[in-house]
Parts: structure tokens; sequence; C-alpha cells
């Protein structure tokens, strides 16, 4: 028969693997530790006898052998977990009894499902306990073997080796980054060159164990090794929104360069996961003291400049694109996210260099003579009223736009320039010049009460002027 074998050099505690809540890590101090909580091996028996996968784990020259008996309990059967001992304990005298646990197989049936969490749980010890032991990652094997047989000094768990557990064992390298070719030495990083880079999977670990998988249509940049920040719930694997905040934040602590080729990437290719995450989290807002949301900031300006140049903008649209060009600008599509990082950092953006209408997509022409005399005449009465604010005339454009859901825009005042649609007729004409006058002279919205009262103070002037006189 053949089993999976994982091991690591030092003694393991016996009473950690039947005595729940014990961790003989979340205690040690060393925050390089994977283990927190103090029931894995417990949960990883219970998930193994239930598959009929009985273990065996030899702590040096003392061996565990787990099983089960039947136990009623109000009626209902259930298989109770017992450890039968055997060979020498740790004072090299022979041990043979058998004990029986305090809990049965049910224990984590719900959540735990997946044989492999059972194997992925073990090999998280035995790193844990090699490094808890002063010794590297060198002491710590796993393979398949033929058979079960103590060792001195060192710590095995043997597991049956079903297709599943086989499985587990071929995709160490993926589940484990400890045992990655090129990634056990990047296990102080926390974004990483994808895995598997032509599929479309972002691969979350905490503490270099494979914890979440995020499928996306358009694939990931990277995928991300985190740390203590990331929440685990008792079955060990990463809920998808608390994934999302902690590669936020870990972003927005990520050097100069790793901001550079985030957006080269997602400049590239904006349907990336890491469009999705959220921008409040990824430059500070809300969470980083001041001075480092300000240093968080300018790091994403500067990684901004480096990427695209000095004249390039940050657009959203196609008509933004083609306005920014006009201008001079290299216009730079990116995704929604880093636009909203750019404007919070100051980077050059279509919000900065583009007016309103400029971005609204609507083609601007040069107005008609209809329009300069009804702007020339009203801009007449307002001068005689003295009600221009200080303003001086503004320049006269014309517009044109397709309806919006069955909405109509007419005239737009917007830095020193009245637009007024094409198709106005002559009296919609004069009636939407003297609005949007109205709007350059006070800077005030529709229904304010600046607006309405410039306007009847107008009519007021108009009225004395032309009837009272």
């Amino acid at each position: 028969m053949q089993y999976l074998r994982i091991a690591n050099k030092g003694l393991a505690c016996p009473d950690a693997l039947t005595i729940l809540g014990v961790s003989s890590s979340r205690w040690s101090g060393n925050t390089a530790l994977i283990g927190q909580f103090g029931t894995g091996a417990k949960f990883s028996i219970a998930l193994l006898l239930r598959q009929d996968l009985l273990p065996t784990i030899c702590i040096g020259n003392l061996r565990m052998s787990f099983g089960t008996r039947p136990k009623m309990i109000d009626g209902s059967l259930h298989q109770q977990v017992q450890i039968r001992y055997g060979g020498q304990d740790f004072d090299g005298r022979s041990v043979s009894r058998t004990e029986t646990l305090s809990y049965t197989t049910g224990l984590g049936e719900i959540d735990w499902t997946d044989l492999t969490m059972a194997a992925r749980e073990f090999v998280s010890n035995a790193i844990d306990g090699a490094l808890r032991g002063g010794s590297d990652l060198g002491n710590v094997e796993v393979e398949i073997t033929d058979s079960v047989r103590a060792k001195a000094g060192w710590t095995q768990v043997f597991i049956p080796a079903s297709p599943e557990v086989v499985r587990f064992y071929t995709e160490l390298p993926i589940r484990f980054l400890h045992f990655h070719p090129t990634h056990k030495n990047r296990l102080e990083e926390k974004m990483l060159d994808k895995i598997a880079p032509q599929d479309r999977q972002v691969r979350i670990y905490k503490k270099g164990v494979l914890v979440a998988t995020v499928e996306h249509e358009g694939g990931g940049a990277f995928d991300y090794n985190l740390g203590d920040e990331l929440k685990l719930d008792e079955s060990r694997n990463a809920k998808e929104w608390d994934v999302k905040v902690a590669c936020g934040r870990a972003w927005a602590t990520a050097s100069k360069e790793q901001k550079e080729a985030l957006i080269l990437a997602l400049s590239q290719r904006p349907e990336l996961w890491e469009s999705t995450l959220d921008s409040t989290y990824m430059d500070g807002t809300y969470y980083l003291a001041a001075p480092q949301q300000d240093a968080c900031r300018n790091q994403w300006k500067q990684a901004f400049e480096q990427v695209h140049g000095d004249d390039s903008v940050i657009v959203t649209s196609s008509y933004s694109a083609n306005y920014a060009a006009r201008k001079g600008f290299t216009p730079i599509s990116t995704s929604l996210q880093l636009k909203q990082i750019a404007r919070n950092s100051g980077v050059r953006n279509e919000d900065s260099v583009l007016t309103g209408i400029e971005r609204s997509g609507r083609v601007i022409l040069d107005p008609t003579p209809a329009m300069e005399q009804s702007v020339d005449d009203w801009w007449k009465m307002i001068v005689t009223a003295n009600m221009q604010n200080g303003r001086q005339r503004p320049d006269v454009k014309a517009f044109q736009e397709a309806m919006d859901a069955g909405c109509q825009t007419f005239g737009l005042a917007e830095n020193g320039t009245v637009y007024l649609h094409l198709e106005l007729a002559e009296a919609g004409l004069r009636k939407v010049a003297i609005e949007e006058l109205a709007h350059h002279c006070t800077g005030a919205g529709d229904n304010s009460r600046d607006f309405q009262d410039w306007i009847l103070r107008l009519l007021t002037q108009i009225v004395i002027r032309n009837v009272c006189a």
C-alpha cells in the first residue's frame, strides 16, 4: 500500500494532535508560522476518517494510528475517534494502549469537505514544525512511499494514497510556494509573477499557502502572497471580499516599480481582475494617516508618469481621447479604478484638461449668426442693467449630440463659453441663450435661489425700462 508521507525534522507534541484549541504556532511569537486556529489537525483527522483513509502519525518512535469506534448518542450512531499507540514514548519506554478522543468524525463535516484540505493542513504543520524547531524548509519532506516507518527526531504523517491524495501531491508546487522552483525564494513578496500565466485564475496565498482561487474572465496580472492582513475562516479559506480588501491594501504599500507594472498591465488589458479592486484601498483613502497617504499617492503619481510620460492624460472614452489628442496630449486608456487613483494622486486626467462638454462627447461647431445675434441682444440688456457680476461677454459655440434616453440638453455654460444646440428654433434659441447667460453670470445651478433671483431682477429691469418709462 502507498502513502503520502509528510515529515519534518523535530518532534511535535502529541497533545497538539488531540486537544481542540491547542496551537503550537499561534503562541510562538513567530509571525512567519502558518498555523493559528489550534483545530486543524483534529479537523483533518476527522475528514480523513470520514473518507475511510486511516492516517498514522509517527512522532519520533511513537506511533499513533487513528481509527474509530461506534457510539450511540440520542439514538443516532456516531463514529468516535480513537488512537492506538505503539512503539516508544519520548523516554524510550514501550507503549501499547488505545485512547478514545472526545470528538467524532462529524467534526467539521459541513465545511471540511475537500480531502486536500487535510493534506494541506498537515503540510502546513510540517513547515511550521521545521521553522519552530530552528531548521529550514530543507528539513521538510513530502513524498509518496510504500511503508510506514518511524524515524528518530522526526514527525511524520502517513495518509493512504488515494487518487485525490496523489493529485494533491502532484500539485504541491502550486499549492505551496515553499515547494515552487522559482517562487520558494520569494515568500516575503506580496505580488508574484503569475504561476500559470495563460489561465484565468488569480491565486491567493497566505504565507505561501494557497487559500483561494479567483476565477475571472479577464484573468489577472499577478498572483498574491499575503500575511496576517488576510482573514481566513475556520476551514482555512478566504472569502472573496476579504481577498479584495487585502489585495487592495497590498497595492497601497507596494513599491513604485510594482505600481508601474500594474499601471502598464491595466493600460494594455483593462479587463484584468485587478481592475475590480477598490481604489480607496489602493491609494490609502480612509485608513492611512495623512503623511502615509500623501507618500502613497505621490508614489502612484511617479509611477503613472514613469510608465506613460509627462505629456500623457488618463481618459476613459474614445471621444475624450480624441479631444485630448487635439490638445497635444497622449491619451491613455485604463480602468475606471486607476483613473480614480490618478485623479486623487494629481495625475493629469481628462477631468483636468477637458471641459465637461468635451468629456460628454458632444460635437462642437462654430455658432450660427442667429446664435451670435441672440447672445449679443441679451448681453446688451444685461450690461444696461449692470448685472454682469464682473463677467465678460462669453464666447458662443454650437453643439450637436444624440438624444440620451429620451432626454435632450439644449444649452450649457462652461469656462467662459455658452454652448447652444444646433437644432434650436428661433424662439427656443432666445430662451436657452438667456438661461445660459444667467448661469454664466451667476455660476449658479438651475434650481438655486441665486439663479432665480438674477432672472427676476433682470426681468424687472427690462420691464421698468421698456414699460414703465
